[in-house]
């Protein structure tokens, strides 16, 4: 009388998260679904919402038996890494509301806020390097019983606009939104958080941060205390494409060029605000009462005027089209006197003139 019935669909197989219970694994949850008559076919379409791509698969449950591979498939990479579209298409009459997360630009401050607010699918779940099976599975859980109380669902992590959009997480329906940071600035905090994370006792260490380690050959974070050592590391740092990316802003928006990123806001209708107005912003928009948290916070180990002339010319050499960007829209702001910009607001005829002086430029 109480035994579950087989998931026929990925909304069903998600609904069934709703009983998961990470003291008893995922093999609890599966134990007493009638699995009587199925083929690798019905896991397949439950759990991948296809057919299996070879005639040899097809038959996997002849070899493997059906609870087996059901159990298997839950726990591929396929699953996990393709969680979030699936999702989103599974759920259709919910609306996404996808933060385009630029690191470094307040948006752990936000998403402390409306993770309280609102369901909250933090997408770095998805990356098998970044957590644990176990986490994953819970957090699928939490998701499912979340997003039953709410006609939304919040998105957040360092997702580009376009992977959005590729997700399926961009529709009419959806709001899409962004801060941006002035662009010096935002690379000394990158700098400094990096230092920050390598300086840090936690236990486990985060993957990042031994991977940091290991390329900065931080083998004792007591390293850290050393002043000369510091600046040493922070130029190094710095000239590091793979953790100090040129115009990651543009590339988080566009194609990373100011004028690219531009013309994918509008497109997709992104409302934008930067750090001088973000109090202002999360306030009017997400009625946050205390506008002065500062989550995820870096120590200041260093200043702009602790790199040299050389250092400095390099910062913006590698940020001239989030320069432009910023400018352009501190600009348009300051014109509208708005907290934030949306859409076909972020240009218009003199606009348009503007982007094309400062690209030929």
């Amino acid at each position: 009388m109480n035994e579950r019935q087989f998931p026929r669909d990925l909304r069903a197989l998600f609904d069934l998260f709703r009983f998961y219970r990470p003291e008893l694994g995922l093999q609890a949850l599966l134990m007493d679904v009638d699995l009587t008559g199925l083929t690798a076919t019905d896991v397949y379409r439950a759990c991948h919402g296809r057919v299996p791509e070879t005639p040899e698969m097809a038959s996997a449950h002849e070899r493997m038996g059906i609870r087996r591979l059901f159990e298997v498939a839950l726990r591929s990479r396929e699953f996990r890494t393709l969680f979030v579209p699936r999702f989103i298409a599974a759920y259709p009459e919910k609306r996404c509301l996808s933060f385009i997360h630029v690191p470094k630009s307040a948006g752990s401050d936000l998403s402390a806020h409306l993770i309280t607010r609102f369901p909250s699918l933090r997408t770095t779940i998805i990356d098998p390097d970044l957590g644990s099976e176990a986490a994953f599975f819970a957090a699928v859980k939490d998701i499912v019983l979340e997003s039953a109380v709410s006609e939304h669902v919040y998105i957040h992590g360092h997702n580009t606009l376009e992977t959005y959009a590729r997700w399926g997480a961009a529709r009419p329906q959806d709001h899409l939104f962004t801060t941006i940071r002035e662009p010096i600035s935002l690379l000394v905090s990158q700098v400094n958080y990096v230092l920050t994370r390598m300086a840090s006792p936690e236990t486990p260490m985060a993957p990042d941060t031994a991977g940091w380690r290991s390329i900065f050959g931080v083998d004792d974070p007591a390293r850290l205390e050393d002043r000369g050592e510091v600046l040493r590391l922070a130029a190094t740092i710095l000239r590091d494409q793979g953790v100090v990316p040129a115009d990651n802003t543009c590339r988080f928006l566009g194609d990373g060029t100011a004028e690219g990123a531009i013309a994918a806001m509008v497109r997709h209708d992104v409302e934008i605000t930067d750090l001088r107005r973000y109090p202002l912003w999360s306030q009017q928009r997400w009625a946050v009462r205390d506008t002065s948290t500062r989550a995820n916070a870096s120590r200041p180990y260093v200043r702009l005027e602790d790199f040299s002339p050389e250092d400095r010319s390099h910062m913006h050499a590698i940020t001239a089209q989030d320069q432009v960007l910023h400018a352009y829209v501190a600009r348009r702001l300051d014109a509208t006197g708005q907290a934030s910009l949306r859409g076909a607001a972020l240009r218009d005829r003199p606009a348009a003139a503007e982007m094309a002086l400062a690209r030929g430029a």
